[in-house]
């Protein structure tokens, strides 16, 4: 199985190596091509220096339940706060935050093969695409377990790995990744998942609208939704699941109120196919959520 999905990753980074050749050239003449590779190979191989921007979001968050457990009851569930990092050095990099898809909390690690004006090919060095999941942590964090999550083995720690094509064309960007579990070995499986999203300036509002589709394997689906055996209880009962689908929409806005801090808005949802929604985990198909708040950047 392992094997199978090496390979299946090579050929994935050799057509998308291929992919980004085909539209750069059908983009620009071979002069300007040669010319832009060359500034930027200098700039990246150059540009030796730790760069960095670190945030804290403070905000409020309402959503109705993905999971089988308790929703949002207290005054802290409907808070959330997290700190947040964009690391660079040379080529790697570390992205808390996505200009192009604000409503993420993922961070991603990587090393960028290609830093051009209208494109970016990276190599993924470590991306999670699903929430975490344990008998503590569903809808919201509890001390104590639910009934519905009692006794479930963590779902988390899926430190993907694979390729990224991003093309940018003024205030638009699009991306997909191919990615796998190749090192972490925790459900072994691959993804596709790609996104679209188109920014406006409206005064000082920066306004984004963006959507989505994900492609899950098999083994994805049931490392996150699959009931083993030893989880079974008389409301839990087993269940295997097959290759499943996302789609995901959403819109968010930002305000400057100085130089360090920033008020946004936004508000995103999530569809998932009968693979996760028939889980005994999961009590719907869709999750919708509203956030607002403030960030200080430093």
């Amino acid at each position: 199985m392992k094997s199978n999905i090496w390979t299946g990753m090579l050929l994935a980074v050799f057509c998308s190596l291929n992919l980004s050749s085909s539209l750069v050239l059908a983009a620009a003449p071979a002069t300007e091509i040669s010319t832009a590779n060359k500034i930027q190979s200098e700039t990246l191989f150059s540009k030796n220096e730790l760069d960095f921007t670190f945030y804290l979001r403070i905000e409020t968050i309402i959503q109705n339940r993905l999971y089988n457990d308790s929703g949002q009851r207290n005054l802290l569930d409907y808070l959330g706060l997290s700190v947040g990092l964009d690391a660079y050095y040379g080529r790697f990099f570390i992205e808390s935050s996505n200009r192009f898809y604000q409503n993420s909390q993922t961070a991603t690690l990587g090393y960028r093969l290609a830093d051009m004006k209208n494109y970016q090919l990276d190599i993924l060095l470590g991306q999670s695409y699903m929430n975490y999941l344990d008998q503590n942590h569903g809808n919201v964090y509890r001390e104590e377990p639910s009934e519905a999550l009692a006794g479930i083995d963590i779902r988390g720690g899926d430190i993907n790995q694979g390729v990224r094509f991003t093309q940018f064309h003024s205030n638009k960007a699009w991306w997909i990744d191919v990615a796998g579990d190749l090192l972490t070995d925790s459900h072994g499986g691959w993804l596709v998942d790609a996104y679209f999203s188109q920014l406006y300036q409206i005064k000082n509002w920066e306004v984004q609208f963006g959507f989505g589709a994900t492609y899950f394997s098999n083994q994805m689906v049931d490392y996150y939704s699959g009931i083993k055996a030893h989880e079974v209880t008389a409301e839990r009962p087993l269940y295997k699941a097959g290759n499943g689908t996302r789609v995901s929409m959403d819109v968010s806005a930002q305000l400057p109120l100085s130089n360090t801090w920033i008020f946004f808005a936004g508000a995103a949802f999530k569809g998932y196919s009968a693979a996760f929604s028939d889980s005994p985990l999961y009590k719907r198909g869709h999750q919708t959520s509203l956030n607002m708040g403030v960030m200080y950047v430093w």
